[in-house]
């Protein structure tokens, strides 16, 4: 969190400092050094690169956050479907292979999130949560498993496929970040306002350097944020595995 803060004080500090070595030459070699109707016209260029700017990233910020309440459907659906799965086994007579379920349940939460929350490579835990497959077909087809129970089986079945298509659904959503190319567009719309206000003469040099850097740090602030949010498992500004904690508690983990 202090990079929030640092970084862009020493950005905008540095901006300050420097801007004098960067807007009188340049000034100079276009000729708006203290020609007043020029500045008004960058002036009104930077509105137009402004609204532009804005807009785009505030697209940028909806989809970040567009992305994040998806993530979070997922999580949910997923942490649902495993709920459904102990419950609807804890309906069948299934004795001692009771325990057997639970624990495959547990090692595959414990896996997802010691694994992927924030993501690292690791051994696919689909496997074990099929575990719970065997154990179930073996109850069902010792002769004891009435016509419920079968139906049961089935409602299993497709909670499993459903837990395991949100968890591929959820991995998905998180590998989709920012593509370069609105990254460059971001990067450009920046440079064309910073160079419009090393282009401003208001015959108050400390006032320019002064709204250079303050607006060179507010660009600071939305680059952190925006880099955060694309990483919106391991950031700062993430998506909690709230469901699957409390799937983990319930099954006994730690």
């Amino acid at each position: 969190p202090w990079m929030l803060l640092a970084l862009p004080s020493v950005s905008g500090g540095a901006m300050f400092l420097i801007y004098p070595y960067l807007a009188d030459p340049l000034q100079h070699a276009l000729g708006t050094a203290g020609a007043r109707e020029i500045a008004e016209g960058v002036g009104s260029f930077l509105t137009v690169v402004g609204v532009i700017y804005a807009l785009s990233i505030g697209f940028t910020f909806q989809q970040a956050f567009a992305r994040q309440a998806e993530l979070r459907q997922k999580l949910t659906a997923e942490a649902g479907s495993l709920r459904n799965l102990l419950l609807l086994s804890g309906t069948m007579r299934l004795g001692s292979a009771q325990e057997a379920v639970a624990g495959h349940l547990r090692s595959y939460v414990g896996q997802i999130l010691d694994h992927e929350f924030p993501p690292e490579d690791a051994a696919d835990p689909a496997p074990t949560l099929y575990q719970i497959v065997p154990v179930l077909n073996e109850v069902s087809s010792d002769g004891t498993a009435d016509a419920v129970d079968r139906i049961t089986l089935n409602a299993i079945h497709d909670e499993l496929r459903t837990a395991t298509r949100a968890r591929s659904e959820r991995i998905s959503i998180a590998a989709r970040h920012i593509p370069r190319i609105h990254w460059f567009q971001i990067e450009l719309l920046s440079t064309l306002i910073m160079v419009g206000f090393l282009l401003l003469d208001l015959g108050a040099p400390l006032l320019e350097a002064l709204l250079l850097g303050l607006t060179t740090a507010a660009i600071m602030v939305l680059y952190l944020s925006l880099f955060d949010l694309d990483y919106p498992i391991g950031g700062l500004w993430r998506v909690e595995p709230l469901g699957l904690q409390r799937r983990r508690k319930e099954l006994g983990g730690s």
